[in-house]
């Protein structure tokens, strides 16, 4: 059975990029006016205005997962130009599957696990937990989906489901 599923997001921005993209403009403004008094600032206004604007546009990003047959790969797509492989997730290797909520770890209390983090305050569709075990490395990823997305994954893998 192929199983083909596609899910994507915009990414919310954190106060702490925010606050830095105000001081990067801050400054490019700042030495803007200081370059008009004494030119050895042009170059260093060019610098900050060319910061600025690259780390403006890297705010600007959205997560896509793919889920296709045994695999789930999430991207980071910046600025709907540039797309960056972010990590791929073995759906064999998943133990269980669902609603992030306290119960779920109840099960993983005495085991360490990885945390990874894919959702956004900016969505508002549910966010899932999903355990995986290589081995004795368990990794617990946090990811939002829709229910295309969690249908797909119910069908494929009904054992590793839990209702909640």
């Amino acid at each position: 059975m192929d199983t083909y599923v596609e899910y994507c997001y915009k990414m919310d921005i954190k106060l702490r990029q925010k606050l830095f993209r105000a001081i990067l403009i801050t400054l490019a403004v700042m030495f803007g006016f200081y370059s008009i008094f004494v030119q050895i600032f042009i170059p260093v206004t060019i610098l900050w205005i060319v910061l600025a604007y690259y780390y403006n546009r890297s705010l600007n990003c959205e997560y896509e997962y793919i889920l296709c047959d045994n695999e789930m790969s999430i991207d980071r797509i910046i600025n709907k130009a540039k797309r960056k492989h972010i990590t791929t997730l073995n759906m064999d290797h998943l133990e269980a599957c669902a609603k992030a909520e306290d119960d779920f770890f109840k099960s993983y209390e005495g085991k360490k696990f990885k945390t990874k983090r894919f959702y956004s305050a900016f969505n508002n569709d549910q966010v899932y937990a999903m355990m995986f075990n290589e081995g004795s490395l368990y990794t617990c990823v946090y990811l939002q989906a829709n229910d295309k997305l969690m249908d797909a994954l119910t069908l494929r893998y009904p054992h590793v489901m839990r209702k909640g």
